[in-house]
């Protein structure tokens, strides 16, 4: 029987009307080496390529905006979601990341497997329920992501997670990890997307 697969994206870039402190904003992503033009056809680039080893997959979009970011109607959208699926996996990307660690002992359907890539992790000792394969891909240079944790933690977290299987994928940028063509340095003719795909079938 075939499962089924989420695919929670990451947040929008933080944009202005305001012409002058758009030009700072951009210069706080080039600082940081990100993109401000967020991915989204990755994500259905993945949608394409698992739907034939999936029985559905779906996107779960939210509201991505950063000044909704951490509201309650996030966490609560994402677990009625969830909730309503059955026999699944899930892939999160940067703060989608936050959200599936933030519901996920509120879950009657729990997932199977989670991957979580360039994760905003605010908590290394998270604990996950018994029986959920969790793997943490990370990137010890991805300056974006570390930024992050340190304005939003308050507990001084780190990309590490405890409780969880943890794959540094070093001299990749945040952007560079939600690419799914990107190429892993240390093997040889890995992407970031056959090495989601392995840890998926496996």
């Amino acid at each position: 029987m075939k499962k089924n697969l989420v695919i929670i994206p990451g947040a929008f870039p933080v944009k202005s009307r305001n012409k002058a402190l758009q030009r700072l904003i951009y210069k706080f992503y080039h600082k940081l080496n990100v993109n401000p033009r967020y991915e989204d056809f990755q994500y259905k680039f993945m949608v394409r390529k698992f739907y034939k080893h999936y029985k559905r997959v779906y996107f779960l979009d939210y509201n991505r905006n950063l000044y909704h970011l951490f509201s309650k109607k996030n966490e609560g959208l994402v677990k009625i979601f969830l909730n309503n699926v059955k026999n699944y996996d899930v892939i999160a990307f940067s703060f989608g990341g936050h959200l599936i660690q933030k519901v996920l002992g509120k879950l009657k359907n729990k997932p199977n497997k989670i991957v979580l890539i360039g994760s905003l992790n605010l908590d290394k000792n998270v604990k996950f329920p018994k029986g959920i394969k969790v793997v943490n891909i990370y990137s010890s240079d991805d300056k974006f992501i570390k930024k992050s944790i340190r304005l939003f933690s308050k507990n001084k977290s780190s990309q590490y997670l405890e409780n969880a299987y943890n794959l540094n994928l070093p001299g990749l940028g945040h952007v560079q990890l939600i690419k799914m063509k990107s190429k892993i340095k240390s093997s040889k003719n890995k992407t970031i997307f056959s090495i989601i795909r392995d840890i998926l079938q496996n």
